[in-house]
């Protein structure tokens, strides 16, 4: 979204410069080796969108609601399962 109001306003060669200035920590990190050069073509943007998906395509933190669903609400003995069984499939979901 941030891209087209760029463009819109004349000013889309620093699309890439502002979205990397507002970048704080991993993300930081995984751009902050990149050239001017390439941040300045009429590709900097789609270059720095490219770096951040290559590091954050799957990280575990983005997978903690669907975890804590599941062990918040789906974590329940069934009739026929022994108490030790309960607690080994408990002790494996926490």
């Amino acid at each position: 979204m941030y891209e087209p109001k760029t463009v819109l306003a004349g000013w889309q060669s620093e699309t890439a410069f502002n979205v990397m200035a507002a970048l704080t920590s991993r993300a930081w990190d995984a751009v902050e080796f990149l050239q001017m050069s390439d941040l300045e073509a009429s590709t900097g943007t789609s270059t720095l969108l490219k770096r951040l998906d290559a590091v954050f395509k799957y990280d575990a933190i983005t997978e903690l609601p669907n975890d804590f669903e599941n062990f918040f609400m789906h974590t329940r003995r069934s009739k026929n399962q022994t108490i030790q069984e309960y607690t080994a499939d408990f002790e494996r979901a926490l």
